[in-house]
C-alpha cells in the first residue's frame, strides 16, 4: 500500500490553490483510518481463518465490509463535491415540483418505516437551474434531516418562497436541531454537527449544498428552530 510521504505530497501540491491543498490533505487524512482498518482486518482474516470462518471470523468480515462502505461513501462524496466545483452546469427550465417528488420517492421507505410526515408547499414553480444539482441539493438536505434529526423526528418540510431576485427553497425538520454557534461551521469540508458522533457520515453533504447554491448565484443558511429542529434555506438567483 503506497501512500505518498509528507515531503512528496508537498511537492505534488506545489502551485495549487489553498482550497485544493486543503481538500487533498483532508482526503488523505480521512481515508487513512478506513484504509488501515481494511488492510489490517483482511490480513488478520487471511492469517487466522483461511480455511474456515467461525463466529469471530464472520465478525471480522462484517468489520471489513463496514470499513469498505465508509471508504466508498467518502470517495463518492469527494467525487460529488469535485463535480460540482469543476463541471459546467446545464441551466434549463425545470419543474421544482417534479424534483421534490423525486426526492420524496427516494426517501419514501425511510419516511414510512419511521412514520415521518412529509410536508411540501402548494406552490412549486418552474426554475431555471441545473436540475441534477438541485436534486442533489435537496436530497442531501433531506438525508441530513433523517440522519441527524434524532429518534423523535416527526416532520420534514420542503417549502418554496418567492423573493425579489431569488427563489428560496427551504428544508426544515422538528428534530434535535443545531446549536446556533455551529450554523456556519457545518458547511465546511468534512465538518459535522457536534451531536452527530456515532452516526455514519462523511461531512461532505452540506459542503456540497453550499457549492450548489453558490453555483446558482446564491447561498444557504442554517437557522435553528426556537425550541427544536432546524431550517436550511437555499437562495437561488433568478438571473441565470
Amino acid at each position: 500500500m503506497n501512500v505518498p510521504g509528507h515531503t512528496e505530497l508537498e511537492n505534488e501540491l506545489e502551485g495549487l490553490g489553498e482550497r485544493v491543498k486543503f481538500l487533498i490533505y483532508s482526503i488523505f487524512h480521512d481515508l487513512k483510518n478506513p484504509i488501515i482498518s481494511i488492510h489490517g482486518l483482511a490480513s488478520l482474516l487471511q492469517r487466522q481463518y483461511g480455511a474456515a470462518l467461525d463466529n469471530r471470523g464472520n465478525k471480522y468480515c462484517g468489520q471489513i465490509l463496514k470499513a469498505a462502505e465508509q471508504a466508498e461513501a467518502l470517495i463518492d462524496g469527494i467525487n460529488a463535491y469535485l463535480t460540482i466545483r469543476k463541471t459546467r452546469l446545464e441551466f434549463e427550465e425545470c419543474s421544482l415540483r417534479e424534483i421534490v417528488q423525486s426526492v420524496r420517492e427516494e426517501f419514501d421507505g425511510v419516511l414510512t418505516v419511521r412514520q415521518i410526515t412529509w410536508v411540501e408547499s402548494d406552490v412549486m414553480p418552474i426554475l431555471r437551474a441545473d436540475r441534477i444539482s438541485i436534486l442533489r441539493m435537496l436530497g442531501n438536505l433531506v438525508d441530513n434531516a433523517l440522519k441527524y434529526g434524532g429518534p423523535d423526528l416527526g416532520v420534514v418540510k420542503v417549502e418554496y418562497r418567492d423573493t425579489k431576485g431569488f427563489h428560496v427553497i427551504s428544508v426544515s425538520d422538528d428534530g434535535v436541531g443545531i446549536p446556533i454557534e455551529e450554523c456556519t461551521r457545518i458547511f465546511g469540508l468534512f465538518q459535522r454537527e457536534a451531536s452527530a458522533r456515532g452516526i455514519e457520515g462523511t461531512g461532505l453533504g452540506l459542503a456540497i449544498v453550499k457549492e450548489i447554491a453558490a453555483a446558482h448565484g446564491g447561498k444557504v443558511l442554517a437557522i435553528p428552530g426556537r425550541k427544536k429542529g432546524v431550517t436550511f434555506r437555499c437562495f437561488l438567483s433568478k438571473a441565470l
